[in-house]
């Protein structure tokens, strides 16, 4: 965060399996209001009010809809546009309000470990509200919630997914477990056929960061033909450099790629 740091307000505090949760009111560079999940001294999530209730104020989590461009490729080799996702890490639900409220062919299974993460965004980050969006257009099957850990998840689920999405994170610090080879394999063994893998990635200000990043892009590389980083950094709301990386076995071609 940067120029709005001075407006700041704590609407509220609660208790989550982590540590204290912090809802904070702040105002953009444009003076909207958004609303900050911030727990363990990191952001968490944001919400915005009004019409734009269910636009994504962070720009990695934008990011996240770079899968979609796969869809043209996805043609030209025979398949089905993407339309089924899960994400590891639901937060505060910002991008499945943002999909949810605006592809109507999309499902999405959303895993958090922590019920009292969705407890707060049904409260206060509008998950209540897309949820009776989906039940008025007859669409709730589009969107299922399951409380348990990312991984377990994986070794018990039969589900297979166009796109699996990792935005799992303690504090500001990613889920390990979700970075290793297993667990890589296990999100292997859920993709279709041209499946994605879309991991966060943050790096922190330190000599560590960048070859953090380049560990785990060299796991993939030996899981997945192809690998991706998408520049994902947020001028307004990061506190660090977030990059969206994407894995898969087809040859899709994204924007702001960077080079690796």
């Amino acid at each position: 965060m940067h120029g709005f740091l001075s407006k700041l307000s704590k609407s509220g505090v609660h208790e989550t399996m982590f540590g204290d949760a912090e809802l904070i009111d702040a105002h953009d560079s444009d003076g909207e209001k958004v609303t900050l999940l911030k727990l363990d001294e990191s952001l968490q999530s944001a919400t915005y009010h009004g019409k734009r209730w269910h636009y994504p104020p962070f720009a990695y989590i934008r990011a996240f809809d770079h899968l979609f461009e796969a869809d043209t490729a996805r043609h030209g080799f025979g398949m089905e546009p993407v339309d089924n996702i899960l994400l590891l890490g639901g937060g505060g639900f910002s991008y499945p309000k943002h999909v949810l409220a605006s592809r109507n062919d999309i499902t999405m299974d959303v895993v958090e470990i922590d019920p009292a993460i969705v407890r707060l965004a049904r409260r206060h980050l509008y998950l209540d509200r897309l949820e009776r969006l989906l039940l008025m257009e007859g669409r709730l099957d589009h969107l299922e919630i399951f409380i348990e850990n990312g991984v377990d998840h994986l070794k018990n689920s039969e589900a297979s997914y166009d796109a699996i999405i990792n935005d799992t994170f303690t504090g500001a610090r990613a889920v390990l477990e979700l970075l290793d080879e297993t667990a890589i394999g296990l999100v292997k063994d859920h993709l279709r056929d041209g499946g994605m893998f879309l991991s966060n990635f943050v790096v922190d200000f330190t000599k560590e960061g960048p070859s953090e990043l380049n560990r785990f892009v060299e796991k993939l590389a030996s899981a997945f033909s192809y690998v991706h980083i998408v520049d994902a950094c947020d001028e307004e709301f990061g506190g660090a450099d977030n990059y969206i990386v994407i894995a898969s076995d087809a040859s899709y071609e994204f924007s702001d790629v960077i080079p690796f």
